[in-house]
C-alpha cells in the first residue's frame, strides 16, 4: 500500500508541474517550482539519456496539464539545428511514458532516398517529395541507437509524405495506378501511413514546384487532380481520390 500511494503521489506531482509551467509564470518564487522545473528536465533527462551522441537544450512547453492525456515539450538538438524536436510524457497505469519523434529527424536523408528508390520505377516521371517529420510518433519500441534499416522496418514507424509529378502521368486508369503503388510498397515490406500524390498538367511550372522549400509555396487550385493514400502497402490501402 505504501508503494502504490508514493507512485500515485510522484505522478500528481509531474503532472501538477507541467500544469503550472503553461500559466507561465516567470516570477513564481513558490515551494512548487521546483516541482515543475524538474518535470521538465525528467523529460530532458530521457532524450540525453537515449541519444548520447548529440546535445539536447530545453526548448519550451507545448501542452499537458491536469485533464490532459500527456505533455510535450521542444528541445534544441545540436546535430539538427533546424529540426522541430518534440519529447512527449503520458501517464498509462501509473506510470510515466515516455516518446519522442528524434528518429525522424536522424533518418529523413534515408527515408526520403528510400521513398525515392521505391516510387522511381512507378512514376517513370521527375517527381518532387516531401516527407513529413511526424511530431506525434512513439519509438519506444525501438532502442536508442537502433539503426536505418531497423527503424523503417518497424511496424510503429508513422511514413507519411507528399509527392507533385511532372506533367504527362498517365491517369488513364485509376485502379491500375493503385495497383501499380501499392505493390511497390508491399515488395518493399514497408508501410506508409499516408501519402498524397499530385499529378501535374502543363500550365504548372513544374521546375519551381521542385525547387520549392516547402509545400506552402504551393498552390495547385481545383483542377490539379490528386489522390490521398492511406495504408499503402497493406491489402486494405485506401485512395481517395480528388
Amino acid at each position: 500500500m505504501k508503494k502504490h500511494s508514493v507512485k500515485i503521489f510522484f505522478i500528481l506531482i509531474f503532472l501538477m508541474g507541467v500544469s503550472g509551467c503553461m500559466n507561465g509564470n516567470e516570477n513564481d518564487n513558490s515551494p512548487a517550482k521546483e516541482d515543475r522545473l524538474s518535470a521538465q528536465e525528467m523529460m530532458l533527462a530521457y532524450i540525453r539519456n537515449r541519444y548520447p551522441e548529440d546535445e539536447f537544450g530545453y526548448g519550451g512547453l507545448i501542452g499537458g496539464g491536469v485533464g490532459s492525456a500527456g505533455a510535450k515539450i521542444t528541445v534544441s538538438s545540436q546535430m539538427f539545428p533546424d529540426a522541430l524536436i518534440i519529447v512527449a510524457a503520458d501517464e498509462a497505469d501509473g506510470n510515466i511514458i515516455y516518446s519522442d519523434n528524434y528518429m525522424y529527424h536522424k533518418y529523413a536523408n534515408q527515408t526520403e532516398s528510400f521513398l525515392i528508390k521505391i516510387l522511381d520505377p512507378v512514376i517513370g516521371r521527375d517527381f518532387r517529395l516531401f516527407l513529413t517529420t511526424s511530431p506525434s510518433a512513439t519509438t519506444l519500441s525501438l532502442p536508442g541507437d537502433a539503426s536505418f534499416e531497423v527503424f523503417i522496418s518497424n511496424e510503429k514507424t508513422l511514413l507519411e509524405f507528399t509527392a507533385i509529378i511532372e506533367a504527362g502521368f498517365l491517369l488513364d486508369d485509376k485502379n491500375k495506378t493503385e495497383e501499380k503503388f501499392n505493390e511497390a510498397f508491399k515488395s518493399s515490406s514497408v508501410e506508409v501511413t499516408a501519402a498524397v500524390f499530385y499529378f501535374s498538367d502543363e500550365n504548372i511550372d513544374f521546375d519551381t514546384i521542385k525547387n520549392a522549400g516547402s509545400l506552402t509555396d504551393i498552390n495547385f487550385g481545383h483542377n490539379v487532380p490528386n489522390v490521398t493514400v492511406f495504408n499503402l502497402g497493406r491489402d486494405d490501402a485506401t485512395f481517395d481520390w480528388r
